[in-house]
């Protein structure tokens, strides 16, 4: 766990110093808000999407969130602006794919949700979330969709 840290740290340090994104290519989509890449030095990179939350597993949408990222990211690549670690050691990073903002993009197809407890928040995200709301995109066709903020809070056998 120390080698993960120390490894993040000289990473994030080495962005920071720079002042230059990552540019990696996406090797996994693990869900519609976090995904693993490789960059150009073979070293490999564990990635949490900046301010969005999208679906857990066993939740209604987290198939299409999960192949709408895949789609816009899947084996290409990327530019990762990181902005913190997170508990799990994955680098909390805006994603860009030729210019366009893959967060922004999962949000105004109704495939994720604001993370209402993101530090920093790009600008645009929230309303992106609105007008995917209002237009009953992906997953706000659901009357009721749960947050997956509280749906990782409940009880396993619920």
């Amino acid at each position: 766990m120390r080698r993960i840290a120390l490894t993040l740290a000289l990473l994030l340090a080495a962005c920071s110093a720079e002042g230059r994104p990552l540019r990696a290519t996406v090797t996994h989509v693990a869900d519609g808000d976090s995904f693993h890449a490789r960059d150009a030095r073979g070293r490999k990179l564990e990635i949490r999407i900046l301010a969005i939350d999208a679906p857990e597993r066993n939740q209604p949408y987290a198939d299409a969130s999960r192949r709408a990222l895949t789609s816009m990211i899947g084996g290409k690549e990327i530019e990762i602006h990181v902005a913190e670690p997170d508990r799990h050691g994955r680098l909390v990073s805006r994603v860009m794919r030729g210019g366009v903002d893959v967060g922004l993009t999962q949000l105004k197809s109704g495939m994720a949700w604001v993370y209402p407890f993101a530090g920093k928040m790009p600008a645009g995200y929230r309303e992106a979330e609105r007008a995917a709301r209002k237009a009953r995109a992906g997953l706000w066709r659901d009357a009721k969709p749960r947050e997956p903020w509280k749906y990782r809070r409940q009880p396993y056998n619920q």
